[in-house]
């Protein structure tokens, strides 16, 4: 998976490129985990992602619980398919989602 991944003052901003699923999800996870210790927040920027799969569910809640701690995580342009899985899942009601 191609993660571009961009800091801004204490930020990182994580922006998949292709959809997440069982084969990308663990790569997206490293990411996570690596910006997770060197920032005090975290976005996602799913503009590229037009699915996500269970794994990928899994791993936003990871970026969610290692970013609990800090300024937290958020999910921008999240786009409607994909806003419909969250829904369905209920981590829209967990996530904060822009």
């Amino acid at each position: 998976m191609n993660v571009k991944v961009i800091t801004e003052n204490e930020t990182a901003i994580l922006s998949p490129m292709e959809k997440i699923d069982f084969v990308s999800a663990p790569e997206l996870e490293k990411v996570i985990e690596e910006y997770a210790e060197k920032t005090e927040s975290m976005v996602i920027d799913m503009t590229m992602v037009d699915y996500i799969s269970s794994a990928g569910l899994r791993a936003i809640l990871l970026a969610d619980n290692l970013m609990s701690a800090k300024k937290g995580l958020v999910l921008k342009n999240v786009n409607i398919s994909v806003k419909d899985i969250l829904d369905i899942s209920g981590f829209s009601r967990e996530l904060k989602i822009e």
